[in-house]
């Protein structure tokens, strides 16, 4: 009989080690795995994140593992609920086109929290960051877009999986528990796109890296699942995939060649919000700049887009920081007012901002032509951006692909760097800030993940 998706993935899974990878792909998974730490560290600040440390403390949790940021340990399911939920909550954790989903958020909580209950090194947290990511994207491969266009969340979903996939690597289970762990994994895979908008939506990565934690050490206990569990009728793919496009033969398909990381690549995000907005923001700001443009002065804004672009960053007038992250008019205005587009664009103080929010109104979504079909996802993005003043000069600009992402103009360390400070400073003290950058940087030379995590967890707050 041949072998099945699942098993291939699993045998995929526990063969391979840090030294098959090449240096290009370990460099943009150190730069990934960097950046999620710092995310994670500004999302901690957040309203969403509040609340799942107030439950967590509520529920209580031998410490083994650290809330970062937030000053105090509980069990690593917890940890890497709160960790989860805090990289994923300002939607500024990087993305991939393959799987359509941002797995670097639930792979690099669950792997902590794990690693550092377990007092694993960072050679290993970085082995499992790969392998998971890898997995998410090959699993991916045979599912999207048909699982996307389902309406289902793939941070969450598949998500899961590579969560699982990272933390049975760093147990060590053999190819046929790690099976059954995507298994126990895949019944707990349920985010919706219908909760983007809201709090729970950056929640599915919180929940993906706790249930990951959850499906591998239940596996490795004994716990049954099916060990086919992508395949079978009823299955994963079976029942999230609703038109029933997916490509079994796909899955797993060219593993580590090349390696996901590198081709077709990750994004790094340097603006807080959904990627349907960012290259009309990234216009509408350099537009701003380059010609003084000032919002009172602006008559209309028009922004030919993407089909799927214009239905995920609908809202038009946002009411709090999770409808603004789905805002291309929150977007555009708030990038022409300020001339920036960053953490404090998509503040709740700045949200409140009447000049800004009349701005919006006035910014018109329609599809571009040649976008009708969008043959290429990466091009969900793609934007010309046209500014009409009151005196009647018009400024227009078209880009294709953002900042960060494949593509577009590559990410330096400097930026990745600026990034961190400002994120991270949000949640630690400057001294720690910096400490934590110096051993994320050589995060494989760790010899006990555990002096990393006590730099990043901060003192306690409220």
């Amino acid at each position: 009989m041949a072998q099945g998706p699942t098993r291939r993935i699993a045998e995929l899974i526990v063969e391979t080690k840090l030294s098959d990878v090449t240096g290009e792909a370990l460099r943009i998974a150190k730069d990934c795995f960097f950046d999620t730490v710092g995310v994670a560290l500004a999302g901690r600040t957040q309203p969403a994140a509040k609340k799942v440390i107030s439950f967590v403390k509520a529920m209580g949790g031998a410490p083994a593992a650290s809330a970062i940021g937030a000053g105090f340990q509980t069990s690593p399911w917890a940890a890497a609920l709160v960790n989860g939920t805090s990289a994923a909550t300002l939607d500024y954790d990087d993305n991939t086109w393959r799987g359509l989903g941002h797995f670097s958020g639930p792979n690099v909580s669950a792997i902590l929290a794990m690693a550092e209950a377990r007092g694993l090194s960072g050679q290993a947290v970085l082995e499992a960051h790969v392998i998971g990511f890898e997995a998410a994207n090959k699993i991916g491969r045979g599912l999207q877009p048909g699982q996307y266009m389902s309406g289902r969340h793939a941070s969450g979903t598949i998500g899961v999986l590579s969560a699982t996939a990272a933390c049975v690597k760093l147990l060590g289970l053999d190819s046929a528990t790690t099976a059954v762990a995507l298994g126990i994994a895949a019944s707990a895979s349920g985010a919706i796109r219908g909760n983007f908008g809201t709090m729970t939506k950056g929640f599915h990565s919180g929940m993906a890296a706790s249930n990951a934690i959850m499906a591998a050490s239940l596996a490795a206990d004994g716990f049954t699942a099916r060990p086919d569990i992508l395949e079978i009728t009823y299955g994963f793919a079976d029942t999230t995939v609703r038109d029933g496009s997916y490509r079994l033969d796909e899955i797993g398909e060219d593993w580590g060649n090349p390696w996901d990381f590198v081709e077709p690549g990750a994004g790094i995000k340097f603006q807080p919000s959904g990627s349907m907005s960012f290259c009309a923001a990234q216009v509408a700001m350099e537009l701003a700049i380059e010609h003084d443009i000032r919002p009172e002065e602006v008559e209309s804004v028009s922004c030919r887009t993407s089909a799927l672009a214009m239905e995920l960053g609908h809202f038009k007038v946002p009411r709090d920081v999770n409808e603004a992250q789905y805002s291309i008019a929150w977007a555009v205005a708030v990038a022409i007012a300020d001339r920036k587009r960053g953490l404090a664009q998509f503040s709740q103080d700045r949200i409140k901002d009447s000049r800004v929010l009349a701005l919006t109104k006035k910014v018109g979504l329609s599809l571009h032509p040649d976008l009708a079909t969008l043959a290429d996802i990466h091009d969900l993005a793609a934007c010309e951006l046209s500014i009409t003043m009151k005196d009647g000069r018009q400024f227009s600009k078209f880009q294709r692909r953002p900042l960060g992402y494949p593509g577009g103009e590559p990410w330096s360390a400097a930026m990745l760097e600026g990034k961190f400070r400002e994120a991270a400073s949000l949640a630690l003290p400057l001294s720690a800030v910096e400490q934590s950058m110096t051993m994320l940087r050589d995060i494989e030379t760790i010899g006990d993940i555990r002096e990393l995590m006590a730099v990043l967890r901060g003192s306690s707050t409220s």
